[in-house]
C-alpha cells in the first residue's frame, strides 16, 4: 500500500494530500497482473482510489483485543453496548481502555476434509498407503459486526478532544502550522470518527482520532456528533497479503493486495476509513484514506505520510511488498471498495 502525503497547511481531518503536477502525492509500490479476486454475492454501487511499502515489526494492536459485545441492531442498542464496561482491554494509545462493538474474537474453525475414495486396482495387490489429508484451510471470521460512527455537526469546525470526560485538551490547534482536526475535512467531507466507548451518563463519546501516534483516541461531548452505524468491516493480513471484507458476518469480498516494503512497512493495528478521495496515476481511480500514518517516514513529498487503501498502475506487483506503507488493490477492486465502505468503517491490519 502506498501512503499519500498530507500537507500541513490547513489540515482537515488531521491531514491534507500534497498535490503535485501529476496529481495527489502518494508514495507507493506496484502489484502483479493476473491476480484473482473473489467478489461474493452482494449488491454494491460502482466506483473509486491508490500508493505502497514492507513488513511491520510493530506489536499487533488487533481489534480482537477489544471486549466482545454481542451484535446489536440500531444506534440506541449500540450506544447501550458501548457504555463503560467493568473491565476492558487496551486497544488504542494513551487513553482509558476501550470497549468495542464487536463479535467474538476471530476463530479458526477447521474444515473437515474427507479422504477421496481409493481407485480399485485390476489385480489384487498390497494395500496402498492412504495419501495424507491436505491441511484444512482456516475459516476467517470478522471481528466487528457493527460499528458506531460519529458525524461531527457542522457548527463544530475545529474538534478539541480531551483526555477524559471533562478533562484537558488532547489535540490542540497549532496556529503556526494550521494543524488541527477540522470539520469539514480537507477534501470537503463531513468529519466522521469511529466510536469505541461511551460514558455511563451518555454525555461523552470516546472516538478514534486520525492523528499521530497511530490508534490514539480522545473524548468529545456527545452533543457535537450525530450517530449512525455501519455493518461493514475490513481485515488485511500482511502475512498472506490478503484482504477480506465483511457485511456483518457475511464475507463479501476477498482479494490479494500489495503491502508496504520491508523499509516502509504497513503499520499494524485497528484503524478506520476517514475519507474518500479521487485518485489518478499510480493511485488508481480512488483513494480510501485511513486514520493511520507511516511509522517509518516523518514526511513524504512535503506532507504527512498518510496510509490509505488505493488502486494502482502496477497490477503486476499485487501479492508483493513494494509500497511505502499503503495497501494497494487492483483498480476494479478499489472501485468496489469505494462503493461498499463508508467513512467510519473499521480496518484491521494484522499479521497472522
Amino acid at each position: 500500500m502506498r501512503f499519500f502525503a498530507v500537507k500541513r497547511g490547513v489540515v482537515r481531518v488531521g491531514v491534507a494530500l500534497a498535490v503535485t503536477a501529476s496529481g495527489v502525492a502518494i508514495a507507493s509500490a506496484a502489484p502483479r497482473f493476473g491476480v484473482e479476486s473473489r467478489l461474493l454475492p452482494v449488491e454494491i454501487a460502482t466506483a473509486v482510489t491508490e500508493p505502497e511499502s514492507g513488513a511491520s515489526t510493530t506489536p499487533p494492536d488487533l481489534a480482537a483485543s477489544f471486549v466482545s459485545i454481542p451484535h446489536v441492531d440500531g444506534e440506541a442498542a449500540l450506544l447501550a453496548a458501548l457504555k463503560t464496561p467493568d473491565s476492558v482491554v487496551p486497544d488504542v494509545v494513551g487513553v482509558p481502555e476501550a470497549a468495542s462493538v464487536s463479535s467474538t474474537q476471530p476463530v479458526e474453525t477447521p474444515v473437515v476434509v474427507v479422504p477421496a475414495p481409493a481407485v480399485a486396482e485390476p489385480e489384487p495387490g498390497p494395500e496402498p498407503e492412504p495419501e495424507p489429508e491436505p491441511e484444512p484451510a482456516p475459516i476467517v471470521s470478522p471481528t466487528y459486526l457493527s460499528t458506531l460512527v460519529a458525524t461531527i455537526v457542522p457548527d463544530v469546525t475545529l474538534l478539541a478532544p480531551v483526555t477524559e470526560p471533562g478533562g484537558t485538551e488532547l489535540v490542540a490547534y497549532d496556529p503556526t502550522t494550521a494543524w488541527g482536526i477540522t470539520n469539514p475535512t480537507y477534501f470537503g467531507s463531513s468529519l466522521k470518527l469511529r466510536v469505541v466507548q461511551r460514558s455511563d451518563d451518555g454525555e461523552w463519546l470516546r472516538v478514534q482520532l486520525p492523528v499521530r501516534p497511530n490508534r490514539m483516541t480522545g473524548w468529545i461531548p456527545a452533543s457535537q456528533a450525530t450517530l449512525s452505524s455501519t455493518s461493514m468491516s475490513v481485515r488485511v493480513d500482511l502475512t498472506t497479503k490478503t484482504m477480506h471484507v465483511w457485511d456483518g458476518s457475511t464475507l463479501v469480498l476477498e482479494t490479494q493486495t500489495t503491502i508496504g516494503a520491508p523499509g516502509t512497512p504497513t503499520p499494524l493495528g485497528t484503524f478506520f476509513v476517514n475519507d474518500h478521495v479521487a485518485g489518478s496515476g499510480s493511485y488508481g481511480p480512488h483513494i480510501l484514506s485511513l486514520s493511520a500514518y507511516s511509522e517509518m517516514l516523518e514526511t513524504f513529498n512535503g506532507g504527512v505520510p498518510v496510509i490509505a487503501i488505493h488502486g494502482t498502475n502496477r497490477p503486476d506487483l499485487i501479492d508483493g511488498a513494494h509500497s511505502n506503507g499503503c495497501v494497494r488493490v487492483t483498480n476494479d477492486i478499489v472501485t468496489q471498495l469505494k462503493a461498499m465502505l463508508p467513512a467510519g468503517t473499521p480496518v484491521q491490519i494484522v499479521r497472522i
